[in-house]
């Protein structure tokens, strides 16, 4: 499980994730319709979480995901079923086959969302599994990074402060900005060409002999 940082906000990792790519390796979007599975989850306190789902047929779409499941709302223990459509569509790749996508379900003030995603969560104390915008969720690793590395990377000359400044935790973020500047110079500096190397008798490609 994520843990929440100090914007307050719940994070991905918070979530139960329904995964596409997951789907597709497991062979569910290859099945015939009617089929029915069962999706898991194991939660860090070691109980299991399940939801049963069924590929149905949807015009216009590459075919639907009948989730079907009991959740409890809010502090509430009471179980309530659940039971929605999720729309399932697909891209062609570039070097062959297709890629599927999940279309969010929530709606906002009367409009669906219908996001294309990878992946739909389902919030502790929600009710519907939804992309990572309707739900207002985050990264753990984008909660964890501070803020003033940013200042510092912003402005060297604070850096330098911070350096010299003798506070042991200050020093150690500004040398992080530090790291994170030099390797943002290095990414902007243009590749260097590899000289090729021939043979004592080989010759460049395209070489002209003068008459």
């Amino acid at each position: 499980m994520g843990r929440r940082g100090g914007w307050g906000k719940l994070t991905v990792e918070d979530c139960l994730r329904f995964d596409a790519g997951l789907l597709c390796r497991t062979g569910v979007f290859d099945c015939p319709f009617g089929t029915e599975y069962q999706y898991q989850w194991q939660r860090a306190s070691g109980r299991d979480c399940r939801m049963n789902y069924t590929v149905v047929e949807m015009p216009g779409v590459a075919m639907g995901l009948r989730l079907n499941y009991e959740v409890s709302v809010g502090q509430s223990t009471t179980q309530h079923p659940e039971q929605y459509l999720v729309e399932v569509t697909s891209t062609q790749c570039r070097f062959g086959g297709r890629r599927f996508w999940l279309r969010c379900p929530l709606q906002h003030n009367g409009v669906p969302c219908r996001r294309r995603v990878l992946q739909l969560y389902l919030p502790p104390g929600g009710q519907l599994f939804g992309c990572r915008k309707c739900h207002g969720l985050t990264y753990s690793s984008c909660q964890e990074h501070d803020r003033r590395i940013d200042t510092f990377v912003k402005n060297p000359y604070l850096m330098k402060i911070a350096l010299d400044s003798g506070d042991v935790k200050l020093s150690l973020l500004a040398a992080k900005a530090l790291v994170c500047l030099m390797k943002r110079l290095n990414r902007s500096r243009p590749p260097v060409p590899r000289r090729r190397r021939y043979g004592p008798t080989a010759q460049p490609p395209n070489l002209r002999t003068q008459p």
